[in-house]
């Protein structure tokens, strides 16, 4: 074959030249091989350019797949850590029902944080499903499921029959057929992002909703001068469970799973900021009523909000 040594051939055979030097580097690209460990010998076709100089094509997207797999990376570890504060917190009121079991009563105990948690659970492990790369908010929220099905049951069988009936009828509402309603109306009435955000945005509001707790704990302590009914460990780590999952939805960029885990974040470290100015309050209350009134005092896990009690 003959090439012209004319310009405008010249041109020609460059452009074939560096299209094919394109399909090459993104075959190198899609493989993860370095450019540089490529034997002269085989890069060697490709003939200088007097008028323009060959440069790596897509080298910016390159770059951008790079920062993205850091961030995935840092996503996904800040995501177990959170798991794990969650589950550590899902399993905080493994005592009370030790004590529920052990006394076989329920007490003064109250069953609505827990019926109210499991459908929190149930909205965030929905909405883990159908939004993209939210698997690690499913998964906890899944674990949620299973351990507050369990304490209800648990709740069933030693509350009294009056307290037992009305539990199973709110539980059978809000769990059921509230959850189930929702269910149905995103999946008819809407469709891809409009429907995560919807089952995201009643996950949310469920979470701010029962912030109202703390917020009476915190004025509890501020006109008794005493933190009893607001222990340390309980507000420490409602304040590093908020900032964790609050890290996680500013990494994935999801501001849903954000608002709630700020405002978490941010109760937590007023109660951090209370605990120090009254941690050497009067005592004024027995340990025994403290013990069973702290089952007011909610732990709301990042997007998985929790009422529980130590």
């Amino acid at each position: 074959m003959h090439y012209s040594n004319s310009s405008e051939n010249g041109n020609t055979i460059h452009d074939h030249l560096e299209s094919g030097y394109n399909y090459f580097y993104c075959f190198m690209l899609l493989n993860q091989i370095e450019i540089d460990s490529i034997p002269l010998k085989y890069t060697s076709f490709f003939p200088p350019s007097t008028e323009r100089e060959l440069k790596p094509p897509h080298l910016e997207n390159k770059r951008a797949f790079g920062l993205q797999n850091i961030m995935a990376d840092v996503s996904f570890f800040v995501g177990i850590i959170g798991n794990i504060i969650s589950i550590l917190m899902f399993l905080s009121p493994v005592p009370t029902f030790w004590k529920i079991k052990k006394h076989r009563s329920t007490e003064d105990f109250s069953s609505l944080p827990y019926i109210c948690t499991l459908l929190n659970c149930s909205l965030w492990t929905y909405y883990g499903i159908i939004k993209s790369g939210e698997y690690l908010v499913s998964t906890v929220n899944g674990f949620g499921i299973v351990v507050e099905t369990i304490y209800i049951i648990l709740f069933l069988i030693y509350a009294p029959k009056g307290i037992r009936a009305k539990t199973a009828i709110l539980a059978v509402i809000l769990d059921v057929i509230i959850f189930a309603a929702a269910i149905v109306t995103t999946l008819l009435a809407l469709q891809g992002e409009a429907r995560s955000d919807a089952v995201g945005t009643m996950g949310a509001g469920l979470n701010i909703v029962m912030y109202s707790s703390p917020l009476s704990i915190m004025k509890t302590v501020v006109a008794t001068k005493s933190v009893e009914y607001m222990p340390f460990l309980l507000s420490f780590f409602f304040f590093l469970n908020g900032g964790v999952w609050l890290l996680y939805s500013f990494l994935v960029r999801d501001v849903i799973l954000g608002v709630p885990n700020g405002t978490g974040f941010l109760l937590g470290a007023i109660q951090l900021v209370l605990y120090a100015i009254y941690r050497n309050g009067e005592k004024r209350v027995s340990i025994n009523r403290l013990e069973e009134g702290m089952q007011h005092e909610p732990l709301i896990t990042a997007s998985h909000p929790i009422r529980e009690d130590f």
